[in-house]
């Protein structure tokens, strides 16, 4: 697969214009990416948009849904979805509840019925069975591997656009979302979802075993508290308790060796 520089290079044409052969070319590629994508993803094509990343589609989202729906979520939410502020008290059958597949900390899988559902941590590491009933799914395409930048909306139904829609003719991502479109990050999302789609299961079951051989060490030198260990997990996140360890003091201390994080990167201007 090519280095970055060389979809940098290839691919610098708007994917928007459709009057010359660069942006024609560029355009077809990132055709072909969306159908990877949506593939992976479970979808058809036509059901998916680029953004830049998934707080940028959950912003969408919400945004615009919330003035026909009735949303809410609970605390588990991801912090660039729970700053929107929409828990309720009291939740009716009509709502449409804004989830999260994958927990971004702990790893749990959550089995709730969301309409809404961001699926980041999910995409590749879990089937897409997990989320084929929801509405609308969103993510970041560098959590499995693809260019920082990049995100998604998908939807269950093409028909779901028009909840969303603001002016069809002046927003490339079919009237959801303006701007030029980041083509050589796309294109390479789409290429990383090919190998996705081909070396998956491989992926999953070496991601699992590292995920096992990492806890069962750390159990075996010190007392430990696996998070989630007796629920369903997915196979790339470890969150663990370690009884009387400073938290900031253990980061400090492997800085050098391990990228350790003790929350969300979102609140880390807190």
């Amino acid at each position: 697969m090519p280095n970055d520089n060389a979809y940098q290079c290839g691919y610098f044409g708007n994917a928007s214009s459709r009057t010359h052969p660069i942006g024609i070319q560029v355009r077809k590629k990132v055709e072909q990416a969306r159908e990877h994508v949506a593939e992976l993803l479970g979808l058809e094509g036509t059901r998916l948009i680029f953004s830049s990343g998934a707080t940028e589609s959950a912003n969408i989202l919400i945004e615009r849904l919330s003035s026909v729906k009735t949303l809410w979520m609970d605390n588990t939410s991801h912090p660039c979805v729970r700053r929107h502020g929409l828990n309720l008290s009291e939740i009716h059958s009509n709502d449409w509840r804004v989830g999260i597949l994958v927990n971004n900390e702990t790893g749990i899988i959550d089995f709730s019925n969301s309409k809404i559902l961001d699926v980041t941590q999910g995409v590749a590491k879990v089937r897409p069975e997990y989320w084929q009933t929801s509405t609308f799914i969103f993510g970041s395409a560098h959590k499995f591997h693809a260019p920082l930048g990049i995100g998604f909306i998908g939807t269950s139904d093409v028909g779901n656009w028009e909840l969303i829609r603001e002016n069809a003719h002046l927003s490339q991502e079919r009237g959801i979302r303006p701007g030029t479109l980041n083509a050589p990050a796309i294109i390479q999302t789409g290429e990383v979802a090919k190998w996705m789609l081909k070396n998956g299961d491989e992926y999953r079951a070496k991601l699992k075993h590292l995920q096992s051989t990492f806890e069962n060490k750390i159990k075996s030198l010190t007392d430990c508290w696996i998070i989630g260990a007796d629920q369903e997990r997915a196979p790339h996140i470890t969150s663990l308790n370690l009884p009387g360890v400073d938290n900031e003091a253990l980061i400090a201390a492997v800085n050098d060796r391990l990228a350790i994080a003790s929350g969300s990167a979102c609140t880390s201007e807190k």
